[in-house]
């Protein structure tokens, strides 16, 4: 059984929080960074993150600091669950910190959990890290993973992927705890692995937006099935192998997030079904729902990749060009008939994202 004495985890929000909770089962001081000390001190005195993460009480083990060297001092696994739009304003600030750790401990492993598509770049959370860190062993997890359910002692599985597979071994040996309640399974998919889990943030605000307008399971049934057709189309487009796209970081997840109101992604979605606006969701929800960003990205990444994303092309055009819901999901209704498609559409470019 693996034994750790320390572990990182730079990003305080709810699915942050539920991972340092799975690593304080096989750890013996798990760090928690931050940003406001005295909000981290709070978290401290309550043993809870009543911030992001209420209903979760936090073990003994774990601590949250808004200092990043205490927080990355001795750590023998370093997560990033910073949001994907504010994963690079952290590490460029950071970098140094975390280089120096990374000098001294040079097979510490990165482990990514971000979610979505940066909008500046279109560069997944998995290609940002390794541009702060180069050489460095990085590996990404993904899969169907509510945090409160995490954080509860839920059975979870979900994939970690790196093109080194001994090096992804490793790491799913780290994470999955010594309860089996949460368990990880070994990819090289990295790629199959960051699409899978930016694409099903918009899927599911598509799914929520089914909802909201009134429509049932078999409509959300269809939205499932042809939006892992876009997750694989992508996934070739750019290269990767595919293995992941009907596993646990492709179907496993988007089969969750696209049917629970648990998830903000959904929940946005259905608001917009209903009728309400996105300036007026965003006012009612603190957390992030990755998928509003998430959603230009895609659109742009997959014009540029000549990739024909129907279900993510019409939440495009909701979020962003003032597009009715109704109107919207109308045209991909009643669109033109095809075959169903079981081949890829696009061949597998062979070239590295």
């Amino acid at each position: 059984m693996v034994h750790l004495k320390h572990a990182a985890v730079f990003g305080s929000g709810a699915f942050g929080t539920s991972l340092a909770v799975v690593l304080a089962k096989r750890t013996e001081n798990v760090s928690v960074w931050h940003m406001k000390q005295e909000e981290a001190d709070l978290i401290n005195e309550k043993k809870e993150n009543v911030l992001f993460l209420k209903g979760a009480p936090l073990p003994l083990a774990v601590h949250f600091t808004a200092d990043v060297k205490e927080t990355v001092h001795g750590a023998e696994i370093i997560l990033f669950v910073v949001p994907t739009q504010f994963l690079r304003g952290f590490l460029k600030t950071n970098v140094g910190i975390i280089r120096d750790h990374l000098r001294e401990h040079p097979e510490t492993p990165l482990l990514v959990c971000s979610k979505g598509i940066e909008q500046s770049t279109l560069l997944f959370p998995g290609q940002i890290v390794a541009e702060f860190f180069p050489g460095s062993k990085i590996s990404v997890l993904a899969g169907p993973s509510f945090a409160i359910e995490v954080a509860t002692g839920k059975v979870t599985s979900v994939s970690v992927a790196s093109e080194d597979i001994e090096e992804a071994r490793r790491v799913m040996k780290m994470m999955s705890s010594p309860d089996q309640m949460f368990r990880c399974w070994a990819t090289t998919d990295v790629v199959g692995c960051e699409v899978a889990s930016a694409v099903k943030n918009v899927l599911a605000i598509a799914s929520g937006i089914s909802k909201g307008m009134g429509q049932g399971l078999n409509a959300r049934a269809a939205l499932i099935s042809r939006g892992l057709l876009e997750v694989r189309d992508l996934t070739h487009a750019l290269g990767g192998s595919g293995e992941a796209v009907f596993g646990l970081a492709g179907l496993g997840d988007l089969l969750l997030t696209c049917s629970s109101e648990l998830s903000r992604n959904f929940s946005v979605g259905e608001k917009l079904g209903s009728g309400m606006s996105l300036k007026e969701i965003q006012k009612t929800q603190k957390a992030v729902a990755e998928g509003v960003a998430t959603a230009d990205s895609l659109f742009r990444l997959a014009k540029k990749k000549k990739v024909s994303l129907l279900m993510c092309e019409r939440v495009y055009a909701i979020l962003y060009k003032g597009e009715d819901p109704f109107s919207s999901f109308h045209k991909v209704l009643t669109g033109r008939l095809v075959d169903e498609g079981i081949q890829p559409l696009y061949p597998r470019n062979k070239s590295k994202l």
